[in-house]
């Protein structure tokens, strides 16, 4: 099951994810929101609980002509998708059993990002989520995230 988490303006932000076929995603709504001040581990535990609850819907395809605008742009507060890539930050979790992997994204050289793969840690057990959680807050106030200019 793969779910994800964007940080933009102080908010963390958890779509819901579905599987539109092969190896592809939409996010869809609804969109759990905790602002970074209320960011307890155990609050994000009991998020990624109730997003792993949802699961990955199985759902069509959209077509080109009716590709759905980017489901957290209203719940973060985005002006607009240009906004929002240039000032978010992105990491995807897998949750197998009792496993979770957090995986940051760095932006890529020409546009849009792609997974950090070399950054991705590991977490087993009945804590795998509380100490997610806690990862993903240290990366927060770290600001773990290269700028487009990586090598």
């Amino acid at each position: 099951m793969w779910a994800h988490v964007y940080f933009f303006k102080g908010k963390l932000l958890f779509p819901s994810v579905a599987s539109i076929g092969g190896p592809a995603y939409l996010e869809i709504e609804p969109v759990e929101v905790l602002s970074l001040k209320e960011a307890t581990p155990e609050r994000i535990a009991s998020v990624l609980a109730t997003v792993h609850a949802r699961g990955n819907p199985r759902i069509p395809a959209p077509g080109r002509g009716n590709f759905p605008k980017h489901v957290v742009l209203r719940p973060a507060g985005a002006r607009s998708q240009r906004e929002f890539e240039r000032g978010s930050r992105l990491w995807t979790i897998r949750i197998e059993g009792d496993t979770m992997e957090l995986t940051p994204w760095r932006p890529r050289p020409d546009r849009g990002r792609e997974p950090w793969s070399e950054r991705t840690e590991h977490f087993e057990g009945e804590g795998a989520a509380l100490a997610l959680a806690r990862r993903l807050l240290e990366q927060i106030e770290e600001g773990e995230e290269p700028g487009p200019a990586y090598a």
